[in-house]
């Protein structure tokens, strides 16, 4: 028994890590991406119902947030480890902890701010969606911020969850990733505060419409169905016909300038053969880490010159600073991509809706229902 008080005082802490784990099994390898729907409710429970008597419950609540962003950043990023055995860097295989210092601050202040909107009774459908509004908006920001501050580090939006739930995800077209962490985080708290609700009016015996629980559940309906409307009757667009290039070059022989001409070859190869497919590809797209050399080096941006020099094709890496040809950025790659291996190691892309923006400023948006094949 005694014991069993002892484990109970900690509660709000194993809570805690208990928030950080069920947030690391909904990411890759776990992909449990259905517990994204009551992830955050360990820790919110307990900011809200434990530390009543603290002098300090504020930093009591960023320090119980700050726990759970160590525990969700270094196991959502321990693959990041594997640096240190291809660098044989022994500080590197410890990359996860030390950006689980960093990362985790921000996880700790939308925990103090989740404290200070705690309700002070749950008997109000208003005011319990104004929580979650209020939560879900601060939930979002830290994530915003995330992605820029000290030159951002935006990766495992909570929204990123959703990737294999086709119908959701439409919304990003919309609204990005934001949007459905808006919707994730806004659901974790009325799943908080609906069960203290009923709870509450079992004991008095008097129980009121929950519009708080009808709506939200309402909205989440909303967001499938649209997600599957806008799936069935897309557009009538023109089919933009893609390319898709992965080499799988080792990051040794990436920087290794010994390997420049073969990592070369290996792209040229490869990309004939999506010039000798049954279609003529009008964008090939590149994953910087296949491109031989450091971006900037001179040897690199010669290579980068050469390939886009195909004529009628658009030339396109997969990251921030990419070569272009005829358009000044890809801003965005929607909806729902999806890969089919096989074992001739080449795949089929899905994916509904491409917003490019052209070099003359014009705003294009291309909704192919198939994105034809990568080429590996």
């Amino acid at each position: 028994m005694n014991t069993l008080r002892k484990l109970l005082q900690f509660w709000p802490w194993l809570a805690a890590i208990l928030s950080g784990v069920l947030c690391t099994l909904c990411f890759p390898p776990f992909n449990q991406n259905w517990l994204c729907w009551i992830a955050l409710t360990p820790l919110i429970a307990a900011v809200w119902f434990s530390g009543r008597n603290s002098t300090r419950r504020w930093l009591r609540n960023l320090l119980l947030g700050y726990v759970a962003g160590i525990v969700f950043f270094t196991g959502t990023f321990s693959w990041l480890g594997s640096l240190g055995s291809l660098f044989g860097s022994f500080w590197l295989k410890g990359l996860p902890l030390l950006l689980s210092l960093y990362l985790g601050l921000h996880l700790a202040f939308w925990s103090w701010f989740i404290g200070l909107i705690a309700p002070t009774d749950f008997l109000s459908s208003r005011r319990n969606l104004q929580t979650a509004f209020c939560g879900a908006s601060a939930w979002v920001a830290h994530e915003w911020i995330r992605g820029w501050l000290f030159g951002g580090f935006g990766w495992n939006g909570l929204g990123v969850a959703l990737h294999a739930n086709w119908p959701l995800i439409q919304i990003a077209e919309f609204t990005g990733v934001t949007g459905l962490s808006f919707a994730i985080a806004f659901v974790n708290v009325i799943a908080v505060t609906a069960p203290i609700r009923f709870f509450v009016e079992a004991q008095t015996r008097r129980m009121r419409p929950h519009f708080d629980l009808t709506l939200t559940m309402v909205g989440i309906v909303g967001l499938f169905t649209f997600g599957i409307q806008s799936v069935r009757n897309p557009p009538t667009t023109n089919p933009l016909h893609v390319a898709a290039v992965q080499a799988n070059i080792p990051q040794r022989e990436k920087f290794d300038p010994k390997y420049f001409d073969v990592v070369k070859q290996k792209l040229d190869y490869l990309s004939s053969l999506a010039h000798q497919a049954n279609f003529t590809p009008e964008l090939i797209v590149y994953p910087e880490s296949s491109i031989p050399g450091k971006f900037e080096s001179y040897d690199t941006v010669q290579l980068l010159g050469a390939m886009a020099e195909d004529p009628g094709v658009t030339t396109t890496l997969t990251t921030q600073r990419f070569l272009s040809r005829g358009m000044a950025k890809c801003k965005f790659i929607a909806r729902s991509i999806s890969f089919r291996s096989a074992n001739t190691f080449r795949y089929d892309i899905h994916f509904r809706c491409l917003r490019l923006w052209r070099a003359n400023g014009c705003r294009a948006i291309l909704r192919p229902a198939k994105i034809t094949r990568c080429f590996a």
